[in-house]
């Protein structure tokens, strides 16, 4: 046997040798790793599992598609919660200058997007168990539905980072009107969360039609105030300070940051109105 040979066997052998001992060394720190892996908040959880596994074992397909509805439902109120959550601390932390808890807030934003997926994938679990015929019109509302969700996730994320990076260098808010500006933003979308929770799972079509005008409305009248400031930054008329000007610009990122929100919360409610008629029109098939 060639030389070169027995070496190579000898490496292989230490390093599997090594491999079992790294692994029953490790084995507890595996075990929570495993843990933690599965329990990374308080959405997904042993309750998805048991939502999940009963839409599965129901073999009539409409009462199937009917509970899987109603659990995208609960995501969905869950979701608006954690919005709603996520943006009155960044407010708190940001009004406050406190750095620690803005960058908490962009953590809870980075568990939120494993979550999402975690949730997708369990929606694409049940509804493969479901007859076609069920659910095949309400796919592009369920793909509408979790992009939004994906999408406000990314901009309550970059709020806060645009909220750390200028408390890192400003000690105090926006200057002029644009921070009371900022802050009825934020009133506006905790408002727009908690009215959508209430209108979410219910028959109320034309609530959750109403919401979506009063979005629009909020959108108007915050572009319109965001075109002033756009102006003001670039007239060339007007003669802004280095540091002003920098901190005018954040306030600018941060108006259009909200106004993405709001815009994809409006698309979000959309989805979940074409969910609703598909519940309804569900119960009308034999």
């Amino acid at each position: 046997m060639e030389t070169w040979f027995i070496i190579f066997l000898s490496v292989i052998a230490v390093l599997a040798i090594a491999l079992l001992l790294f692994l029953e060394l490790m084995g507890d720190e595996s075990i929570t790793l495993h843990k933690i892996k599965h329990n990374r908040g308080k959405y997904i959880n042993d309750q998805t599992a048991i939502i999940c596994q009963t839409i599965k074992d129901t073999k009539d397909s409409r009462k199937a598609y009917n509970v899987f509805v109603e659990y995208l439902f609960t995501n969905h109120r869950q979701f608006l919660q954690f919005v709603k959550e996520n943006l009155t601390q960044t407010s708190v932390a940001y009004n406050s200058g406190n750095v620690e808890m803005l960058e908490k807030c962009v953590l809870d934003t980075k568990e939120m997007k494993v979550e999402l997926k975690d949730q997708k994938l369990a929606q694409d679990e049940c509804i493969a168990t479901i007859d076609n015929v069920r659910y095949i019109e309400a796919l592009s509302w369920i793909y509408l539905a979790n992009t939004s969700r994906f999408t406000i996730n990314d901009g309550l994320m970059n709020l806060s980072e645009v909220c750390v990076e200028y408390s890192k260098y400003y000690n105090e808010p926006f200057p002029d009107r644009y921070n009371d500006q900022l802050e009825t933003l934020v009133v506006d979308i905790v408002n727009i969360c908690d009215d959508a929770s209430s209108l979410i799972g219910t028959p109320d079509i034309a609530g959750m039609r109403e919401l979506r005008k009063n979005m629009s409305a909020i959108l108007s009248e915050s572009y319109a105030n965001s075109q002033r400031l756009y102006e003001h930054l670039h007239d060339g008329r007007t003669i802004l300070e280095p540091d002003k000007r920098i901190a005018l610009q954040y306030s600018m990122n941060a108006f259009q940051i909200c106004h993405g929100i709001i815009y994809n919360l409006r698309r979000f409610m959309l989805a979940n109105i074409c969910l609703t008629l598909s519940l309804q029109n569900n119960n009308k098939l034999q």
